[in-house]
């Protein structure tokens, strides 16, 4: 791991906070997206936004949720390094190692394509509920990673349950959206007001050791998000984001989170940033509150 300068939120640097819960990762990947590569450049970006977070003084409090947290709870691990030629298994390794210690990764890509070794480090996990925000599906069948390949290969992990998605609109390629309807794994949730229907379906019907979550950026509305290379217009706001996040604590244990595709060359007047390190905080509060509620 290459450690930084600026923590997350100020939030202690691995080895100088005892046993935390939270593990922040970076991973300055850009994949092999044609449009972009600037989303390598979005870990020490959400880091200079979160600079405006004093957590090294004080315990974070969300007054919207009434949530709070120990400051001790969460660390910043720095960026992984990434090996020449194997940068998907140094992904894997140190993930592995997180979730070894009992912790939680909080991941910030980074391309998309991230979310596969990283989900393939949660062996330990026999069954994993996927819940996917993103405008696309990212279902291309090739067995090469990339990001819009990404769930495709994810979802021929033996542990990966199911893969929600949520956020799925715009323009696409059709054959592409009918063979991931067609995958028993895949769920497109069609309308958000069902959101607390289908998890407690999915609940029920997979009994999962966990939840992971995978933020795309491009899920949220450009209007407050536009710092990305595939921005679709009509996305999610940042409150229903929050809103589906809480459903998910309620209901689950969260065992990781990653935040893909912020570009910050593509960003305006900081809003990306915002949004994304907002989202980043929401699961910290979320995964604490509901915690002890589960057990």
């Amino acid at each position: 791991m290459e450690l930084v300068k600026k923590t997350f939120g100020r939030f202690p640097a691995s080895g100088k906070s005892g046993n935390p819960r939270i593990m922040i990762v970076g991973i300055h990947w850009a994949g092999k997206n044609f449009r972009s590569s600037g989303q390598k450049d979005a870990p020490d970006y959400l880091r200079d936004y979160s600079q405006r977070y004093f957590f090294d003084r004080v315990d974070p409090f969300d007054a919207g949720t009434g949530a709070k947290i120990s400051r001790e709870r969460v660390a910043d691990m720095g960026n992984i390094r990434l090996r020449s030629g194997k940068p998907s298994a140094a992904i894997t390794d140190e993930i592995k190692k997180i979730i070894g210690n009992d912790a939680v990764p909080l991941i910030m890509g980074g391309d998309h394509s991230i979310s596969y070794p990283v989900l393939r480090s949660y062996e330990k996990f026999k069954r994993i509920i996927l819940i996917n925000f993103d405008a696309h599906l990212d279902y291309k069948e090739e067995d090469e990673i990339r990001g819009d390949t990404v769930m495709y290969n994810i979802s021929k992990l033996d542990n990966v349950a199911c893969i929600l998605n949520i956020g799925t609109r715009g323009v696409v390629a059709e054959k592409h959206f009918k063979l991931a309807k067609r995958n028993r794994k895949i769920k497109i949730l069609a309308r958000l007001e069902n959101i607390d229907k289908t998890l407690a379906e999915l609940a029920k019907k997979i009994r999962p050791d966990g939840v992971y979550i995978s933020l795309d950026i491009d899920a949220l509305d450009p209007s407050i998000a536009p710092g990305t290379a595939y921005a679709e217009p009509g996305g999610l706001t940042y409150g229903q984001v929050k809103m589906i996040m809480e459903s998910i604590a309620k209901k689950f244990k969260m065992i990781g989170m990653d935040v893909v595709e912020v570009n910050p060359a593509l960003d305006f007047g900081n809003l990306t940033a915002g949004s994304a390190v907002r989202v980043m905080m929401d699961f910290i509060f979320m995964e604490s509150k509901y915690e002890k509620s589960r057990h």
